[in-house]
């Protein structure tokens, strides 16, 4: 699955579905790991996700590999 948000870079995830829930109707959150990352991050986005990654709070802990591509969103703008 391929998700498309507006200012935000797609995000593509695998997903698995049961039979016995296919028929169901399904709510992707996407937050933490699974996160968006802004096409072009503010500083301020930068700082609370470094905040993430040290203080992690579920269900939002960050890994350092995800932090890294939020600081590469607002080094690099896409």
């Amino acid at each position: 699955m391929i998700v498309k948000a507006g200012e935000f870079k797609d995000e593509t995830q695998t997903i698995t579905i049961a039979e016995a829930e296919q028929m169901q109707q399904q709510v992707l959150d996407f937050i933490g790991e699974t996160g968006l990352v802004p096409k072009a991050a503010t500083m301020a986005y930068v700082l609370e996700c470094v905040n993430h990654w040290l203080y992690p709070e579920p269900p939002c802990g960050l890994s350092m590999s995800k932090v890294l591509e939020v600081v590469n969103a607002w080094l690099y703008p896409t």
